[in-house]
């Protein structure tokens, strides 16, 4: 029987004089990646932080609907049900602001811890798709991290993989080159 047999990997070519091959790839992860998933997690943190700061604002509904409620005089409101019950809607619509934001910003910053420690893919990904409704800085925010997220380095970063799992192509590296 002549030629290679199919159960044997391929040799390389030999080449012409004067060339070398390619170097491999390095070990370990994109230094690129690490960095983009760095700069993420602090606009992360930013946005956590705003979040936090426009959650303080339903402070001000809850106040002025309690005062509405309690003493409608102070905002120069005739007293009865009608005052009473529209101080009752802003105080319930600032108590509802206030715990939005700032539940949002603890899963931001959760978020911006988890992509510097690899983990939580999937959290940080739903996270990111949320984020786009706070426009402008969250639709960006989003957008580049749902970009650096879906790329395939980056999958194989959060899921704890060695780093040769994955080519340039994204396809699992084949001992055999088929």
């Amino acid at each position: 029987m002549s030629g290679p047999s199919p159960y044997e990997p391929p040799q390389p070519s030999p080449l012409p004089p004067g060339q070398r091959r390619a170097a491999p790839p390095p070990l370990g992860p994109n230094p690129t990646d690490l960095e983009h998933l760095r700069w993420l997690s602090i606009g992360h943190y930013v946005l956590s932080l705003l979040l936090v700061l426009a959650g303080c604002c339903g402070v001000f509904y809850l106040g002025l609907g309690v005062t509405a409620m309690v003493n409608p005089a102070l905002l120069d409101e005739p007293e009865g049900a009608e005052s009473t019950f529209m101080g009752g809607m802003f105080a319930v619509l600032g108590v509802a602001f206030m715990l939005f934001a700032w539940c949002m910003s603890v899963a931001l910053y959760l978020t911006g811890r988890w992509l510097t420690a690899h983990r939580r893919w999937m959290f940080c990904v739903v996270v990111s798709c949320v984020i786009m409704l706070f426009q402008p800085l969250g639709t960006i925010l989003g957008i580049f991290t749902l970009i650096v997220l879906l790329r395939p380095s980056v999958k194989v970063l959060f899921q704890g993989m060695p780093p040769t799992a994955v080519t340039a192509t994204g396809i699992g590296d084949n001992p055999f080159g088929r």
